[in-house]
């Protein structure tokens, strides 16, 4: 015991020798930043983050922060930069990432926050790219892709209620209408196992239940209403289950072809849970 204490002695001894005052174990903060005035950075600190969006909680009470959020997120799907993500007003990481990532390839410092120039830059950059997204997405599906804006028995895409229901999804962008639609059929529609088409577009929205068929019917002829072309794809897919004869659908936007499959919430917009066996063929209408 005389050995140790003699120890803890000549450390202390030696921690002195150099200026190095030992806290005790017992501290609390209030006794170790005692004489610091910790009031203004913290004030500073609050001011700063207050000032920009950032980070937030799924739950945000300021109705405001909420839509410039929103502006946000459109903004950023119209450049590219949030894609199969939901316009919630959350500043979540996937907004946050979104954010970083317009930064970086625009030269500007990397925080993931936004103050009010930063939002006003991405919302107009965003704008006019959209404004010539919209044009060429019109211009082509007036020429050579009128044939994939056509209605037909199943797919009868100037009936009112299919109209109706494609005005109440539209989105502040052709991107943003084209994922409301696919989340709409995706996540309202259950599956049902039967071969060929049964119900047609209609038949499946009154019943909110079709196999991948007439799942792809109702979501073509929506899209279409929204005047956004689209097209019937159809292969051998391998699922996790087995490998099957399918049937899904692709929308023309942005001056590309996207594969929605709204058969299985796994299905994402370009994405989907399954794999092509071999190059699937597209029609402007299903036979079958």
């Amino acid at each position: 015991m005389k050995r140790l204490l003699t120890h803890i002695l000549l450390v202390f001894i030696i921690l002195s020798a150099f200026g190095i005052a030992p806290v005790m174990a017992d501290a609390g903060p209030e006794e170790i930043l005692r004489g610091y005035d910790l009031k203004k950075p913290a004030a500073d600190a609050l001011k700063k983050v207050s000032a920009s969006l950032a980070r937030t909680a799924k739950t945000v009470s300021d109705k405001d922060v909420v839509e410039k959020i929103k502006k946000l997120q459109r903004a950023l799907q119209a450049a590219g930069l949030y894609q199969n993500c939901r316009i919630d007003g959350w500043f979540g990481p996937y907004t946050e990432m979104a954010v970083m990532e317009y930064q970086r390839s625009n030269n500007i410092a990397i925080t993931g926050k936004v103050d009010d120039k930063l939002l006003a830059a991405i919302i107009a950059k965003s704008a006019k790219k959209t404004v010539s997204q919209d044009a060429a997405t019109k211009s082509l599906a007036s020429s050579s892709f009128g044939q994939f804006m056509k209605p037909t028995r199943n797919c009868p895409s100037t009936d009112s209620r299919i109209v109706s229901l494609a005005k109440s999804l539209k989105g502040g962008s052709t991107y943003e209408t084209m994922q409301k639609i696919f989340y709409y059929v995706r996540n309202k529609v259950s599956y049902r196992f039967y071969y060929n088409s049964s119900k047609g577009a209609l038949g499946t929205l009154s019943s909110k239940a079709g196999n991948c068929c007439d799942q792809a019917h109702l979501l073509i002829a929506l899209l279409r209403a929204a005047g956004i072309p689209a097209k019937y794809g159809h292969g051998t897919c391998r699922f996790s289950s087995g490998t099957y004869g399918h049937v899904f659908a692709y929308a023309y936007v942005n001056g590309k072809w996207l594969l929605v499959d709204p058969v299985s919430r796994s299905n994402q917009i370009n994405k989907p849970s399954w794999r092509a066996v071999s190059t699937p063929k597209t029609y402007a209408a299903l036979s079958f």
